[in-house]
């Protein structure tokens, strides 16, 4: 498992280093329902919906929230069974358990990554477990059936996937972290019947990416996506684009020019024909930046994270709202409220290091503001995954914190 606490020290680890089985298990019952926890936070427009409690509900989400047919999806990366669930949820903050992963030979576990929707049907991937150990992509009904679709880790395949799917014409085109031919992970397309393809076998710095934590989003006849590693230098990470004949390009390799970021873990954002993105650390403060860039590669840094209660280590994507840009850090901002209410992550700065994160705003002439410091209880702490717009409210997910100190929380947010 890859656990969002030690997510700044897997990318300084990458700068030093760089047959089907499936499962259909009974839709979840009236047991699985959890009451919904609510707290406000008065003006800022901070209202929290639920407090994951672990082993009942699963915990720690890792994942952006999904909105479909007038309910919530989501992921746990943990808990449940012990390997992490799959959940509905109202506009409410009443949450559903649809399926516990258990990592048996057909299962997988872990999942990291957001649920997608094609053709009514939720997919998902898991970063570990399934018959080979290398994570799988699986299929989920509303109701929680769950299907294995595709085991990774045979051969030259990719290895733990950790990204969100992009459903493109019935197919879905996803990355993942390690694996195919170098070990520096993949871009593949798999369809729902189980057939799979890799597409693209990274091969590192100086001339392709490596390890991609990020899912790809299109754009016209072309998707473009993020490597926390590889590009110019070994460890400054890349965005690339990419087609579906697998023909790829790297539009820019992170880490070369002082005060750029490194390490861009996020899915990118297309909005008014410019891509948007954040890395995890570097900029002017060494905490992260929030960038933005043309789709042939020029870039351009609007922010850096890491002065004061600043925000830092912005692991997630942005969201758009009302023509500003959204986001929250996994670090900076408030000490917890509380010991231990906050992970004691290890970044290249200190300031990172226990503290509960952001909710932040940035326009396009990189001006910024926090609109919102979590403090561990009862709010949440760490998010490390981006926001979504719903009806121009904001819901994301936090790791840790929360009204049960390690499992993490859901919330809303008015801009």
């Amino acid at each position: 498992m890859v656990r969002v606490a030690t997510l700044i020290v897997c990318c300084v680890f990458l700068a030093a280093c760089s047959g089907m089985g499936a499962s259909l298990s009974p839709p979840a019952t009236s047991s699985n329902a959890v009451a919904p926890l609510l707290h406000s936070a008065g003006s800022s427009g901070y209202l929290q919906l639920f407090s994951f409690k672990g082993s009942s509900s699963g915990g720690q989400p890792e994942a952006p929230l999904i909105y479909f047919n007038g309910t919530f999806y989501g992921t746990t990366s943990s808990y449940g069974s012990g390997y992490g669930t799959v959940f509905s949820m109202t506009p409410f903050g009443r949450v559903r358990v649809l399926h516990a992963f258990t990592d048996s030979f057909s299962d997988g576990a872990y999942p990291e990554a957001g649920l997608t929707v094609m053709n009514g049907t939720l997919y998902g991937t898991t970063a570990s477990g399934g018959k080979y150990g290398g994570g799988i992509v699986f299929s989920v009904s509303t109701s929680g059936d769950e299907h294995v679709v595709y085991n990774f880790g045979r051969y030259h395949d990719g290895v733990f996937p950790q990204s969100q799917l992009l459903p493109i014409a019935g197919v879905l085109y996803g990355t993942t972290r390690n694996g195919g031919t170098r070990d520096k992970g993949t871009v593949f397309a798999v369809t729902s019947s189980g057939q799979e393809r890799v597409i693209h076998s990274f091969a590192g710095a100086p001339t392709d990416g490596g390890h991609p934590g990020a899912g790809l989003i299109r754009v016209r006849n072309w998707l473009y996506g993020t490597t926390l590693a590889g590009g110019q230098i070994k460890a400054g990470g890349s965005v690339y684009r990419i087609n579906v004949l697998g023909q790829e390009r790297v539009l820019h390799g992170f880490g070369v020019t002082t005060g750029d970021g490194e390490g861009p873990s996020g899915t990118l954002l297309y909005y008014g024909g410019v891509l948007f993105g954040t890395t995890l650390i570097g900029g002017q403060y060494g905490s992260g930046t929030v960038f933005e860039m043309s789709t042939g590669g020029s870039e351009l840094v609007l922010h850096s994270f890491g002065r004061s209660t600043d925000g830092a280590t912005p692991a997630g994507a942005l969201a758009e709202a009302g023509g500003n840009l959204y986001g929250t850090t996994t670090g900076g901002g408030y000490f917890p409220s509380k010991p231990n209410y906050c992970t004691a992550l290890q970044g290249a700065k200190a300031l990172t290091s226990g503290r509960c994160g952001v909710i932040y705003r940035v326009d396009q002439l990189g001006r910024e503001r926090v609109i919102y410091r979590f403090t561990g209880y009862p709010d949440g702490a760490n998010p490390d995954a981006p926001l979504i717009n719903v009806a121009d409210l904001l819901y994301g997910t936090t790791y840790w914190g929360g009204g049960s100190k390690y499992y993490g929380s859901i919330f809303k947010l008015l801009p």
